[in-house]
């Protein structure tokens, strides 16, 4: 399997669980009961559901596409509201300074309720690996939006090449503390769904709200890291 096919393969296998099984609400009942909360009537996931605390790429995108997504975001938010009628909130959003695509993670709240960010003797070890790839720069081509069972909204991102895939491998062999979340994609988190909806019911629903990551369609070329420490240069 190519990577292009390993991506595009991957995503829809995600959807297929969706409409497959439906939404795992104790998930989505934890994003609504404790991974996020109310600032002036919109609801925003905590630091603990977001914060890159290892490495990644982004934290934060270009503004132009930030703001995009961003607006994405609040009209899926609304077509949610319109459809099923709720009074409340049905987002949890990711802020937009904090977009990003997670390269290797130091802890991850699925695993842990505890943030444990990334030590100096850990980022200048990754750095020196990462700088003696002599990879210069990371380009993602970004197109659709994936919904998964835990109720996570993604937007998908498929790479150009294998560096991406190169420099996770290199990390996570020579970092054990690093391989707590190893992805295997290139999304972009933008928010939590805080309710569940029913698939059955409204089984077009679905693929209307995917059609909004029709409109995503641009490439970002990465020449840096995001890492709690400060950034590392490629």
């Amino acid at each position: 399997m190519n990577k292009k096919n390993h991506y595009t393969y991957n995503y829809k296998k995600i959807t297929n669980d969706l409409k497959k099984s439906g939404f795992n609400c104790d998930e989505l009942k934890r994003s609504s009961n404790t991974l996020s909360y109310n600032d002036g009537g919109k609801y925003f996931l905590k630091e603990i559901a977001y914060k890159p605390t290892g490495i990644a790429l982004g934290c934060p995108l270009p503004n132009i596409f930030s703001s995009e997504l961003e607006h994405i975001t609040e009209k899926i938010e609304n077509k949610l509201i319109e459809t099923f009628e709720m009074c409340d909130n049905a987002i949890a959003y990711v802020p937009k300074k904090s977009y990003h695509i997670t390269v290797l993670n130091r802890s991850h709240f699925d695993h842990d309720n505890t943030i444990i960010p990334l030590n100096y003797v850990t980022k200048n070890n990754a750095t020196k690996i990462i700088r003696n790839t002599n990879i210069n720069h990371i380009k993602i081509h970004f197109n659709g939006i994936v919904l998964t069972r835990s109720g996570r909204l993604l937007v998908t991102g498929y790479p150009l090449d294998n560096k991406l895939q190169q420099i996770r491998y290199l990390l996570s062999s020579s970092l054990p503390e690093l391989c707590v979340n190893i992805p295997s994609l290139a999304h972009i988190k933008i928010g939590h769904l805080l309710t569940p909806f029913s698939l059955t019911k409204k089984h077009n629903f679905l693929s209307t709200i995917l059609e909004y990551g029709n409109v995503i369609d641009f490439i970002i070329t990465f020449t840096d890291f995001y890492t709690p420490l400060g950034r590392i240069d490629l």
